[in-house]
């Protein structure tokens, strides 16, 4: 089935351009001004902010305890929200833990209604290079790195780190308990990017908040961009449509509790609309990424 997205408002970085969308066979066939030759039928989206679907960090373990708190979190968190992508992570403590803890992950995303990204969440303590080869194996382009103590980011041996990550190069985030001290989180912030810095690491200075859209920045780092985060031709049909007259400058800047999305289409099929949430168990996708950073 063929169809025209007509006169969109797309939101693209830091502006809004006017463009019709031409989408055929769930896919983005072609964007131009207008397809005024095109005989199918048109959705006139002049009413509307349009946006690339929004890719969310969530570390939660299981999701819920059983099926409807897994739905009930999915629905609220994330589809909700205009969210068709998460980035998680699998927590573990030495490098053996890597396969037993990534099968858990993914057995517990099985009936994920939206795709996902699976990182590694380790203590900086327990980082080595063996540890960081791993992540080329099972392709995890993200590692959470826990940081509690200053001695650890100031003794750790980066250059061993840096010469483990060629040639995936997996990025390094940093991750700090939200109990810890704000003083003590920010100094240790400021160490661990002079670290990263000194070292030429690939690497997120400041931690990235869960439940919020990530920055297009730190997508082309991972190297999520642009398989997702974008409306692009030949991309998959995903997109948010917004009330025209909200203002807005970037998606990071919205107020989740207050702006939601009036529809969310995820791989062509609507999963959000007049408030209400649609759940489609086991519609989710694991993403892999072949080389992080490849956009930058």
């Amino acid at each position: 089935m063929a169809y025209i997205i007509d006169k969109a408002n797309i939101y693209d970085g830091d502006k809004i351009k006017i463009k019709s969308i031409y989408v055929k066979d769930r896919r983005i066939s072609a964007i131009n001004d207008s397809f005024k030759r095109y005989h199918c039928m048109r959705m006139n989206a002049d009413d509307f902010a349009l946006t690339p679907t929004y890719i969310m960090v969530d570390h939660s373990e299981g999701f819920g305890s059983d099926f409807l708190s897994f739905k009930s979190y999915f629905c609220e968190h994330f589809i909700s929200n205009g969210c068709t992508t998460i980035i998680t992570s699998c927590s573990i403590q030495y490098k053996e833990d890597i396969p037993s803890s990534l099968k858990k992950k993914r057995t517990s995303l099985l009936s994920s209604p939206i795709d996902y990204v699976i990182g590694l969440s380790i203590n900086l303590r327990n980082l080595t290079p063996e540890v960081i080869r791993q992540c080329e194996r099972f392709k995890l382009p993200i590692i959470f790195v826990e940081l509690d103590t200053e001695e650890v980011i100031l003794e750790k041996p980066w250059g061993w780190i840096k010469a483990a990550m060629f040639p995936y190069n997996p990025v390094l985030v940093p991750k700090i308990s939200p109990s810890e001290d704000p003083k003590k989180s920010k100094k240790l912030l400021k160490l661990w990017q002079n670290s990263m810095e000194k070292e030429k690491i690939t690497h997120i200075s400041e931690e990235i908040k869960e439940k919020v859209p990530v920055q297009l920045k730190n997508l082309k780092k991972f190297g999520i961009y642009p398989k997702r985060g974008i409306l692009n031709i030949g991309g998959e049909v995903s997109y948010n449509l917004f009330p025209k007259i909200t203002s807005f400058d970037r998606p990071e800047h919205i107020s989740y509790d207050i702006l939601k999305p009036y529809v969310t289409v995820y791989n062509g099929e609507v999963i959000y609309v007049n408030d209400q949430p649609i759940f489609c168990s086991g519609m989710g996708r694991e993403i892999f990424i072949a080389k992080p950073g490849y956009f930058i």
